[in-house]
């Protein structure tokens, strides 16, 4: 009998090893409880010619998050009611506006939000 529980646990063991991280992703997804919200990233026309770097929370600044004056940018963000996401802008090397944005609807289902670079500052909307 005891060797049986062993050889049990030995199987579950290997099953478990063998499918990798990937059983405790599906997991993960399926207890989470924010929603995959698209987020756009706009650098406004009104800033007439000024390209900037606009980075999203864990982002670095990079060529591929750059924006000339009129362009944006998807991305995709986990947001749940409550949460707060930094973005930051860059010019020439120097940070020059961060601005938290704060999760306000209960669903985002219908809604696209965006954080816009403007001749004022960075300004949050729909969140």
């Amino acid at each position: 009998m005891r060797s049986r529980g062993l050889l049990v646990v030995t199987v579950l063991g290997t099953l478990l090893g063998s499918t990798g991280c990937g059983v405790f992703d599906n997991l993960s997804d399926r207890f989470k409880t924010c929603e995959d919200v698209p987020v756009d990233l706009i650098n406004s026309e009104q800033t007439r010619g000024t390209a900037i770097n606009f980075a999203g929370p864990e982002e670095n600044f990079l060529d591929e998050n750059r924006l000339e004056s009129g362009q944006s940018r998807r991305m995709y963000m986990c947001i749940e009611r409550g949460d707060r996401k930094r973005f930051r802008v860059e010019q020439d090397g120097n940070v020059i506006a961060v601005v938290n944005c704060v999760a306000s609807l209960s669903s985002y289902e219908t809604h696209t939000v965006s954080v816009i670079w403007t001749p004022r500052g960075i300004v949050c909307e729909g969140w």
